[in-house]
């Protein structure tokens, strides 16, 4: 919670401070990277010597599921210690879990869902290139298809990202900002965790509304199902109706029309649901 009277001096300290688990997030995608490559570094070496491109493309297609699970795994245990133990326990109202709770933050990410489609469908239309390079790290990393990519995309990033994003970042963004800007900024590092222009639009849209869901329950628990949902539903069912879906104007008229009549009221919803 925005705290009214705290000194400007330690405004500008919790300002930095959001700042670091960004950072953190780095070394760790870094060093994970690093660790995965180790048994396999003269394979490397060798590939990038010999200008073997399509040998290192394996070798990082083999390296990233597992590097991805494992740099999931320690973000959670990192960020969830630090935001247990950094986060305010006896000023903030404690969260009512409640059924129709499953129902909002469904419908929510159902639309949700639509909308990076929507994005994505746009993109392809306009920025081709960028679509293209987007299939390419797709069909590298394994995602969509590999088992670890999609517990890590769907049960742990839920997790991770939000405690790092929604739960500590925005808490110290909150403590020297405006709301509305802490919530811009923290949805901008979302975006920009992604390392790619399509995820990185949507996902910034989509934390912004995450944000506003911890400030409404106060609580990451709510956002954390939102993202679930998402993640779950947008690389199954609507990356599916999509794949049918023809990026010309018409259509991205109409998909956008089809988006904003969807997020809007489910927003409202979840705007209106009582804590």
């Amino acid at each position: 919670m925005e705290d009214k009277k705290i000194s400007t001096g330690a405004k500008v300290g919790y300002f930095f401070l959001a700042l670091v688990p960004f950072v953190i997030y780095w070394i760790l995608q870094f060093g994970v990277t690093i660790l995965f490559m180790l048994p396999r570094i003269s394979e490397v070496m060798d590939s990038l010597q010999s200008g073997d491109n399509e040998k290192y493309m394996q070798i990082v297609t083999e390296i990233s599921p597992p590097a991805t699970f494992a740099m999931h795994i320690m973000m959670a245990l990192v960020f969830g210690l630090w935001y247990f133990f950094g986060r305010s326990k006896n000023t903030e109202p404690k969260f009512r879990f409640r059924p129709k709770i499953l129902l909002v933050t469904f419908v929510l990410a159902l639309s949700l869902s639509v909308m990076s489609n929507t994005t994505a469908l746009i993109q392809q239309r306009f920025f081709p290139e960028v679509i293209e390079k987007y299939e390419d790290m797709v069909e590298i990393s394994g995602m969509g298809t590999n088992f670890l990519m999609l517990i890590s995309a769907s049960c742990l990033a839920p997790i991770s990202e939000e405690l790092l994003c929604r739960g500590i970042t925005l808490m110290y963004f909150r403590k020297s900002v405006p709301f509305w800007l802490a919530n811009t900024i923290q949805a901008l590092i979302f975006g920009i965790m992604h390392m790619n222009w399509v995820q990185g639009t949507y996902a910034f849209l989509i934390g912004l509304i995450l944000g506003y869901a911890v400030k409404k329950y106060n609580s990451i628990i709510p956002s954390m199902m939102i993202h679930f949902f998402v993640n779950t539903i947008a690389s199954t069912i609507t990356a599916v109706l999509f794949a049918f879906i023809p990026a010309n104007i018409a259509c991205i008229a109409v998909m956008i029309i089809i988006s904003l009549m969807a997020v809007i009221p489910s927003f409202i919803m979840m705007k209106n649901d009582s804590v």
